[in-house]
């Protein structure tokens, strides 16, 4: 649960103190990517600074692996504690590397001392660590299903649900993270949700930053972003395809998006399919939105799934609440969350599932799309609404 003493963007929350609440900006809106990247680097900033800690939880079973030629770099980035390589952080020293680089200075010449020193990460000096972990001793429990044979919405781990807490493996298994090669230091950059073996339903502002489907990867079937679990398929993207009716700077109208993958997902109990909806639920149902975000006041970024119960709110009582805003809550979003706030969309990422279940099926009912902060009193989540967008994905699928 994310306390209501959090301003929060874009699944980042950062402690305020009584008296100095942020006012509704309407620039400090969940979608907007380019402000949701900057506060994320702000933070990061602040917390990692100085830091030495593991970031894998299995660090202690690659002890072993610490000086081996293929993996030296993996562990210099997520077990420096373990092996001893603290000290060595690759780290910006300021907080305006993003607008140094937009400048141009990160390849001018005249400033490539500077740039190294103040911001090595952002600028790209940084040795590029492989990606590749040590082997792991956990075994592949999972055993591969028959897609014939998978009933959609469906699944075999049941879950102990309380708003915003860490979910159990297996529990969301439509849940993917696709992460983004532009944002290195932290990969995780948006969720979404499986509607068959090689197709991804997400949100259209996640790619902001361009659509080539090269600089994303889908990972399903993950529940620990550190940890190797054993149950990951990571797997590379065909093709990107946005709603084309969406426009950025047009209140995120139409924010949906569907990836195609390369090749198709491997069905198990971690990963499966969710039903788009065939109906609607009525108005106050508790439904779930799950991802990866921030939970604590002044914690770290959990690497844990989150979950979080919300009831559906009309489109009425939204637009009632943005309506001092100017912000129209169109017949292709609905909305969801407490007037009284405290739980809210940023427990899951942007483009992560909305889900509410109907005689043991979970219907995909929403993908997260924006919001003012996070959390805030009388301010509900805002969702790309899977109801109306569902025949723009089927036809899709259907003509790709």
């Amino acid at each position: 649960m994310i306390p209501v003493a959090l301003f929060c963007v874009f699944a980042l929350c950062v402690p305020f103190t009584q008296g100095n609440e942020p006012k509704d900006d309407p620039d400090i809106i969940r979608g907007n990517l380019k402000d949701d990247l900057r506060f994320l680097n702000e933070f990061n900033l602040r917390v990692k600074r100085g830091a030495c800690e593991d970031k894998s939880s299995y660090c202690a079973s690659y002890k072993n692996y610490c000086k081996h030629k293929d993996y030296v770099n993996y562990l210099k980035e997520n077990c420096k504690k373990t092996c001893d390589l603290c000290g060595e952080e690759c780290l910006d020293r300021s907080n305006s590397c993003d607008s140094y680089k937009s400048a141009g200075y990160c390849e001018n010449e005249d400033y490539a001392s500077s740039m190294k020193y103040h911001c090595s990460a952002t600028c790209g000096f940084c040795q590029v660590a492989t990606t590749t972990p040590p082997p792991t001793t956990i075994p592949r429990t999972e055993q591969p299903i028959d897609q014939g044979t998978v009933e959609c919405g469906t699944k075999v781990l049941g879950t102990r649900i309380v708003g915003g807490t860490n979910a159990k493996p297996g529990a969301w298994p439509w849940q993917v993270t696709m992460d983004y090669k532009g944002h290195a230091e932290k990969p995780h950059w948006c969720g979404g949700s499986i509607v068959s073996p090689q197709w991804i339903v997400t949100a259209a502002h996640c790619f902001a930053y361009g659509t080539d489907p090269n600089q994303y990867t889908i990972v399903a079937g993950d529940h620990d972003l550190n940890g190797m679990e054993g149950y990951e398929q990571n797997i590379t993207i065909d093709k990107i395809i946005k709603h084309p009716k969406y426009a950025a700077h047009e209140n995120h109208d139409y924010d949906l998006a569907l990836i195609k993958l390369q090749s198709n997902l491997t069905y198990n109990n971690r990963v499966r399919p969710v039903c788009l909806p065939k109906f609607d639920f009525e108005v106050d149902t508790k439904c779930y939105v799950t991802g990866w975000g921030h939970t604590a006041e002044g914690g770290d970024i959990p690497q844990i799934l989150q979950q979080a119960k919300v009831p559906l709110i009309s489109r009425e009582s939204c637009q009632t609440a943005y309506q001092d805003l100017g912000y129209t809550i169109s017949q292709r979003m609905r909305c969801a969350g407490y007037a009284k706030g405290g739980i809210d969309a940023c427990q899951g990422d942007s483009g992560g599932p909305l889900v509410c279940t109907k005689n043991d099926k979970w219907y995909l009912m929403g993908a997260v799309s924006w919001g003012i902060g996070c959390a805030r009193k009388g301010r509900y989540g805002v969702y790309a609404d899977m109801l109306d967008l569902k025949y723009w994905v089927q036809q899709t699928i259907n003509d790709s």
